[in-house]
């Protein structure tokens, strides 16, 4: 009967609550800026295709500023659905596989058909 009881007590509004937090992580992952991970000519096809603009978020690991806009724009409901409406988001890490040159060949950084 004990058993039961702590059962009653304790278990079942723990799987509650874990229950509502998992919603709550699905929701947030929804409210995030999604940015693509296709490649480079590819988003500009995307672009051209949808008649959206670019969003190119350039960070460095070590960057303090982009941390936060991580953290806190990108993160944002009014942001990402503004965001995720209107461009085409990509995220490139400027230190990694030759930067921005590399990865953006200077050739394709024009939208201009």
């Amino acid at each position: 009967m004990i058993k039961l009881f702590f059962l009653l007590v304790f278990f079942i509004p723990l799987i509650g609550s874990l229950s509502v937090l998992s919603a709550n992580a699905q929701q947030k992952a929804t409210q995030e800026i999604h940015f693509s991970k296709k490649p480079y000519a590819e988003v500009i096809a995307a672009a051209r295709a949808t008649h959206k603009k670019v969003f190119v978020d350039a960070f460095a690991t070590w960057c303090v500023p982009c941390k936060e806009l991580r953290k806190r724009t990108f993160t944002d409901p009014k942001a990402a659905n503004y965001f995720n409406k209107h461009f085409i988001n990509i995220s490139v890490d400027v230190e990694k596989g030759g930067g921005v040159d590399r990865q953006c060949s200077k050739s394709q950084l024009s939208l201009k058909n």
